[in-house]
């Protein structure tokens, strides 16, 4: 077989293969526009949370999760198709700063460390900047 039949077939083939995966659904994106999903998800990695209060950044890529009593705070972050979650506290949550967009979190975890929550409301971006830095100069989450 000649070399430039056999790159014609390895394009062609690969081509196939990445129009199957897309057709299928495989370059899709997870959206956060639904509450009970962001709820729903973040019970799974902490079953014991509560709390009804949820926000949802502009792009819907971002959720925040403030608990009840305890004081706890939750993240859920949309990564394709797949979503992560953590639980934020004193340890994880090394800096919040302001950002053209809304609010960078710096966070000490190698896999995760930066999140940007886009929000294009300005007094809704103070209310979680407050919120959260008042909650980590007491060390409470």
């Amino acid at each position: 077989m000649s070399l430039p039949l056999l790159l014609v077939l390895v394009l062609v083939g690969v081509s196939l293969v990445v129009g199957a995966v897309h057709l299928a659904g495989g370059t899709r994106k997870l959206s956060l526009q639904n509450m009970g999903q962001v709820k729903q998800r973040f019970l799974l990695d902490y079953p014991d949370f509560t709390g009804e209060e949820i926000i949802v950044s502009d792009d819907n890529n971002v959720a925040i999760l403030f608990g009840d009593v305890s004081g706890n705070t939750g993240l859920v972050l949309a990564m394709g198709t797949h979503s992560l979650t953590r639980m934020l506290d004193a340890d994880l949550l090394i800096s919040i700063t302001r950002s053209d967009k809304g609010l960078m979190f710096g966070l000490k975890d190698m896999t995760l460390p930066n999140v940007e929550f886009v929000f294009s409301n300005s007094e809704q971006r103070g209310d979680i900047e407050r919120r959260l830095k008042a909650t980590l100069q007491t060390g409470r989450f």
